[in-house]
C-alpha cells in the first residue's frame, strides 16, 4: 500500500464474531484533518481511500472536519455534502453493499469542529443504537480533547 499523508491505517483487528457467522474485520484510521479541503476533496484522493477502507467491515476514524459545529459542510467544499457522504457512496460503489456511518458529537478546539466517526458494512454488522463518548460513562475518566467515541454492533 503507498504510504499516503491524508490517511493512515493504524490497527487492524480481527475478531471472530459469536454464532459462528464468520469474522468481522475491523480498522482505525487517521484521516488527517479529512474535510478540511485539499487531496480529499478529489474523486479520485476519496476513490482510493473507499477501495482500502471497504476491505474492512467496520473502521473507526478519527480527524473528520466540519466548517460549523452543526454544519453538513466541509472547509473547502462550499455547496457539496460532506466528504464522509461522498466516501460512504464510493465504498458502496467499491464493494456492492452499503455502507453506514455514525458520527461522535463534535469536539471544538480553537476553530475546528471535529469528529470521530465509525463506518460499517451493512451486510456485516447491524447498530443496536448503543453509542457514545467515554466521558458519558459513569467513573470513566473525563478527555477534554477527543474524548473516546464507542458504539455497540451485532454480527450478521
Amino acid at each position: 500500500m503507498v504510504r499516503s499523508t491524508a490517511m493512515t491505517i493504524m490497527l487492524v483487528v480481527v475478531l471472530a464474531s459469536s454464532g459462528g457467522l464468520g469474522a468481522v474485520r475491523i480498522a482505525t484510521a487517521n484521516l488527517n484533518r479529512f474535510g478540511c479541503g485539499g487531496t480529499d476533496c478529489r474523486d479520485a484522493r476519496l476513490s482510493e481511500l473507499a477501495r482500502i477502507l471497504c476491505q474492512y467491515d467496520v473502521v473507526a476514524c478519527q480527524e473528520v472536519m466540519r466548517a460549523s459545529e452543526g454544519g453538513r459542510k466541509c472547509y473547502g467544499c462550499a455547496g457539496a455534502t460532506c466528504q464522509v457522504d461522498k466516501l460512504l457512496q464510493l465504498m458502496d460503489v467499491a464493494s456492492g453493499v452499503e455502507w453506514l456511518c455514525r458520527l461522535s458529537s463534535v469536539f471544538r478546539y480553537g476553530t475546528r469542529y471535529e469528529h470521530c466517526a465509525i463506518l460499517y458494512n451493512s451486510s456485516v454488522v447491524t447498530g443496536t443504537g448503543r453509542e457514545g463518548t467515554v466521558n458519558e460513562i459513569p467513573d470513566s475518566p473525563v478527555f477534554d480533547v477527543r474524548p473516546p467515541f464507542w458504539a455497540s454492533y451485532r454480527a450478521g
